[in-house]
């Protein structure tokens, strides 16, 4: 007991103390870090302080893979059987999920969706359940976008393909209701413009003028001199 009230009182030690105690908590704080699906994204994409995702799929199976942040057990990854909608928990020791599945997303959506988007030229690597995408472009003025929808119900749009005088270009696409962006990235050229009022000194001129100003100096200080010795 009296040394814990040493320790407790020595400032040098009660500041490691609390060193320690605030880092353990902050360490506990959250214990995953992200979230996929058959490496697809979550919707929306994965964040701590959003707790239920859902996932659309056509395929018997899925394959979900948790990054913790810490090293702790994680309950509820691995591959699922999937034959009908299907509700899964993700959890660890600070932290809990819930990631619905829907079954045959494809049949039971009416609306249609997006299933392919390609941009001549680039490898976009297109997957549904991603909406935003980046893509280096030099002087491209307009991008040759194709695509191919589920059924003719679809609602589709482009907007922002062109004109591409930004550093960040955004393309928009909406697809019913849901919204894809392409990022054209565009380094520009930056064009320095010279004050016209401004003049440029020449190292000759720069030259004379000394000249001049040590000539100057001399005359006067032999025309002082002479009248001090003359008089």
């Amino acid at each position: 007991m009296n040394l814990f009230f040493l320790i407790v009182n020595n400032n040098t030690m009660k500041k490691i103390l609390l060193f320690f105690l605030f880092f353990f908590n902050i360490s506990h704080i959250y214990g995953i870090e992200d979230i996929e699906i058959n490496n697809e994204y979550l919707i929306p994409k994965f964040d701590k302080s959003i707790k239920v995702y859902n996932y659309f799929t056509n395929s018997d199976k899925v394959n979900i893979k948790v990054k913790p942040s810490i090293d702790e057990t994680i309950y509820g990854d691995g591959e699922y059987i999937i034959d009908e909608n299907k509700i899964i928990n993700i959890s660890s020791n600070d932290s809990q999920y819930i990631i619905k599945i829907f079954k045959d997303y494809k049949k039971n959506n009416d609306k249609g969706y997006l299933e392919e988007l390609i941009v001549e030229g680039y490898d976009l690597k297109f997957s549904k359940n991603k909406h935003n995408y980046y893509i280096n472009i030099d002087k491209e003025e307009y991008l040759n976008i194709d695509y191919k929808l589920s059924n003719d119900n679809v609602h589709f749009s482009i907007s922002g393909n062109g004109n591409f005088d930004k550093s960040d270009n955004i393309i928009s696409i909406v697809v019913n209701d849901e919204k894809y962006t392409i990022h054209a990235l565009k380094t520009l050229e930056v064009t320095r413009i010279e004050d016209n009022n401004k003049e440029k000194k020449s190292p000759k001129k720069e030259i004379v003028v000394l000249i001049i100003s040590t000539i100057s100096c001399i005359i006067i200080f032999v025309y002082f001199y002479s009248l001090f010795i003359f008089n």
